[in-house]
């Protein structure tokens, strides 16, 4: 089924999730628009690449949802990380990877709705090797990790262990992006008993496969497995023996061993940070995530017009395989609960692996105020068909919800044909408390004869206090979505239509039916990009109705030429409300060449229009940008003194027609 209709309800759970999922605002249950895409949808089992899961979070009206609402990703087939996450600009994204082929069936909760995109993994499954853990550790005399390329290089007795696999080299380079560790000179390669000596080494992380070059008497590639070293097949032709030419990297940590958590995080024993040739810091042990940050040092500092400058200096007392403790001296600026009260605080964060299935994380925020706060988060694998997850938040330092009480559990199997999802929530807040038990099994991907016709049934049961717009009580629904096969018009041009049909019967409100339909126009622009139009109908009758149109148009424009300039732009508009929403922004780079930095300028103009009944605004913004490093200049001019542009999405500023920014670059 494609998933850019409307999200389906989770009965009686809308309103706690809401208050549960959000870590800035605690965002309205009601109204919103998730828009699922997965990239690619089909894969090969041990991948490279992962799979790029996005959703795209907007409100009644269409505009983005605010930065901070949370995000859940859940998988029954594979890994998916990470697995809670918060939006930017109404988006956000986790990577999925899967040793075994089959249909992978991912679920995303977004402030009590649910929407679900399937991905179908192909290729023979990987041999079960569950002492061949993921985490790799590389040390040497002297251990290098550049923050450009993502990589680390160790030289001098250079060693990396990944279980009982050890390889040994004169020069071991750990591509963490691609994956890859590569050795030169001297290569040993040893696991229990069994040893293979060459002068080359190309090894894949995830599959535990490599090829060996030897040289010695006459050239010879030998394939191994990492589980006892036995040939798997024939060695690579095409294996990349090469190491990558880092010598211009900017931003560099100089340890005495690194542990990598590949797409969380690296660990640095004795960690020295420079940028160029000059020492910033020198640290017993230092975290650096790997999700998508930009650079080292955007996690740490950010400067936007709408609050301030962001600080979060963390210091890590301990970091093993097992155990990461920090320190978090924080500063956040106006309008961010995300991580204690505005001005400084102090807190503490604890992070545990249990077993290679169970870890989470422990924080408590403004640890020295009374405003003290806790958040801890627990998930658990029960391999690669269930998945389940925990959390409890305390929060005293929003004003808005002072001493707010919210817990979650979550449970996801896949079962030989269908998908199983159990969720509890519960909440107390100013007094009123609120719980609820929602089962939930999703039949999906399935096609009606040889007609090319998908469909998906759904089927829930749920029961709670407080549940929204019926009351307390028993909750029962059902749902059928079906998909016609996609009109091809043209080369480039395809026509789809979804329709969804969705019944609940409630204890205490009668019962609700929902029809949902959805019909999209997309057109290729060649290498130009892509652009939609889509209609979106929704009728419902009887019990709670949410507030949005019920028609909608919606146009979506994604365009790029190279690296030289990329635009986008999206428009919304409810035709029996008179609501209309756009915004749009194209980011053009100057065609003049520095030495050491391509296209460091960048032209960037962004605005919003936003019609709701009588009341109209428009927001625009112009800036001039240059790279300087990880991060990025900006002078930026807005002529409505409304509109920022900050680290953490573009949104409304403080008043200003003038001024500058600096932010991380990729944001």
């Amino acid at each position: 089924m494609r998933t850019s209709r409307r999200a389906s309800y989770l009965p009686g759970a809308a309103l706690a999730a809401a208050l549960m999922l959000s870590a800035a605002g605690f965002a309205a249950a009601v109204g919103y628009q998730l828009e699922l895409q997965a990239e690619p949808r089909l894969a090969a089992v041990n991948a490279a690449a992962p799979v790029a899961i996005t959703v795209k979070v907007t409100d009644a009206t269409g505009a983005p949802a605010a930065d901070g609402t949370g995000v859940i990703f859940v998988t029954t087939l594979g890994a998916i990380a990470p697995e809670n996450a918060a939006t930017l600009g109404g988006l956000a994204r986790a990577e999925l990877t899967s040793t075994m082929p089959g249909k992978a069936q991912v679920s995303v909760l977004v402030a009590g709705q649910r929407e679900v995109v399937e991905v179908e993994f192909k290729g023979a499954a990987s041999r079960p090797a569950p002492k061949l853990p993921s985490m790799v550790r590389i040390d040497g005399r002297y251990v290098a990790y550049s923050a450009e390329y993502d990589c680390i290089t160790a030289t001098d007795r250079a060693r990396a262990r990944q279980g009982d696999l050890v390889i040994e080299a004169g020069n071991i380079q750990y591509q963490i992006t691609r994956g890859l560790l590569k050795a030169q000179h001297d290569v040993r390669v040893s696991s229990g008993e069994a040893n293979l000596e060459g002068d080359r080494l190309c090894y894949s992380v995830s599959s535990g496969s490599g090829t060996l070059l030897s040289a010695r008497e006459r050239v010879e590639r030998i394939g191994f497995h990492a589980d006892d070293l036995a040939a798997r097949g024939a060695a690579q032709d095409n294996a990349d023996f090469e190491p990558l030419d880092t010598s211009d990297t900017s931003t560099w940590v100089v340890a005495r061993d690194a542990i990598v958590f590949p797409r969380d995080r690296i660990q640095f024993s004795n960690a020295t940070l420079y940028v160029g040739d000059k020492r910033v810091l020198t640290l017993p042990h230092y975290v650096a995530p790997l999700r998508g940050q930009g650079g080292l040092l955007n996690q740490v500092f950010s400067f936007t017009s709408s609050g301030g400058i962001n600080l979060d200096l963390p210091f890590y007392y301990a970091a093993d395989s097992a155990h990461v403790g920090s320190l978090q001296l924080r500063h956040r600026a106006r309008g961010s609960y995300a991580y204690g009260g505005r001005g400084w605080s102090l807190g503490i964060e604890e992070q545990y692996r249990l077993s290679p299935g169970s870890a989470g994380k422990l924080a408590v925020d403004d640890l020295t105020a009374s405003t003290r706060s806790l958040r801890l988060d627990h998930s658990l694998d029960f391999g690669p068909d269930a998945r389940a997850s925990l959390g409890v938040n305390y929060y005293r330092y929003n004003p808005n919800y002072p001493a707010a009480l919210t817990g979650r559990a979550f449970y996801s199997r896949r079962l030989s044909d269908a998908d199983l999802n159990v969720i509890a929530l519960g909440s107390s807040i100013g007094g009123a408390a609120n719980w609820s038990l929602d089962g939930n099994l999703r039949w999906g991907g399935m096609e009606l004869g040889r007609s090319g016709i998908g469909y998906d049934v759904t089927a829930n049961l749920g029961y709670g206090g407080g549940q929204l717009g019926y009351g307390e009580g028993l909750c029962v629904g059902g749902g059928l979505g079906v998909s016609p096969p996609a009109w091809e018009i043209g080369k480039r041009t395809a026509a789809t239509l979804d329709l969804a049909q969705q019944y609940q019967w409630a204890q205490v409100g009668g019962l609700r039916s929902t029809f949902d339909a959805q019909a999209m126009l997309r057109q290729g622009l060649g290498g130009l990009g892509t652009m939609s139009l889509s209609y979106n109908y929704s009728l419902s009758q009887g019990g709670y109705y949410a507030s949005y149109g019920r028609q909608r148009l919606n146009l979506n424009a994604y365009l790029n030429q190279g690296m030289l300039w990329n635009a986008s732009g999206y428009a919304s508009y409810s035709l029996d409300r008179d609501t209309l929403f756009a915004s749009g922004g194209i980011s053009y780079h100057l065609p003049i060449h520095e030495k050491g930095a391509e296209l460091p300028w960048r032209l960037d103009l962004r605005g919003s229009y936003t019609h709701f009944s009588t009341a109209t605004a428009v927001n625009s913004r112009i800036a001039l940008g240059r790279a300087l490093g990880r991060y990025e200049a900006l002078l930026c001019y807005s002529p409505t003194s409304s509109y920022g542009y900050s680290a953490y999405g573009y949104g409304y500023g403080s008043g200003k027609s003038l001024w500058i920014e600096l932010v991380p670059l990729g944001f």
